[in-house]
């Protein structure tokens, strides 16, 4: 009997997967082939441009991840010319992508569920300024291909990470990061060099 309501309920979250994928194109992101959702991403398209390249999967759901995810994948773009594009074959679980500029993900990358990708601060560092309403300047933030966060990492504005790159979990990284290495750390630095 178990199994029984086991395939059940396998059956009922995929076909409001597929669902819910459609509704994402519905919604102006521009998708490439295969693009599925596990569970339903937040999406907020104010301004600016979302793309997801072919084979993206957004996960926003514990069921089948073996950390806990604790919130939805968001996708968040609110100023003109803003601009999230996530490369082929890329798994974000739970993670947050904020772009007032560009947040851009190479190809092949994994993040685990709490990473938070931002291109600006939000506010500014002045008291003053910041009461009044001003926001700092964004920077682009660049990902490589086949880069793999680990849970709860903060990548800050103005980073370029490298290819091939582990970011060790609950690193905050606010520098670049060379290619074919581990970081870890707050800040994110160069633990060791992978052997290719």
């Amino acid at each position: 009997m178990n199994r029984v309501i086991r395939k059940l309920i396998g059956w009922h979250q995929a076909i409001a997967d597929r669902c819910y994928s459609l509704e994402l194109r519905w919604q102006g992101l521009e998708l490439g082939r295969g693009v599925r959702a596990q569970g339903r991403a937040r999406i907020q398209c104010f301004a600016g441009r979302i793309v997801l390249n072919d084979g993206v999967i957004l996960r926003s759901r514990d069921f089948g991840y073996h950390t806990q995810i604790t919130g939805a994948t968001k996708l968040f773009t609110d100023a003109e010319g803003a601009v999230i594009e996530i490369g082929a074959r890329c798994r974000l679980n739970g993670t947050t992508i904020h772009a007032r500029q560009r947040v851009q993900l190479g190809e092949d990358c994994y993040t685990a569920a709490g990473t938070t990708i931002v291109d600006a601060n939000g506010h500014v560092a002045d008291a003053a300024r910041r009461a009044a309403g001003d926001r700092d300047e964004p920077r682009p933030v660049i990902i490589g291909n086949r880069v793999w966060t680990g849970q709860n990492v903060i990548i800050l504005k103005g980073v370029t990470i490298g290819d091939d790159v582990i970011i060790g979990a609950g690193s905050v990284v606010t520098s670049d990061l060379p290619a074919g290495t581990i970081c870890a750390g707050q800040p994110a630095q160069v633990v060791r060099e992978l052997n290719s």
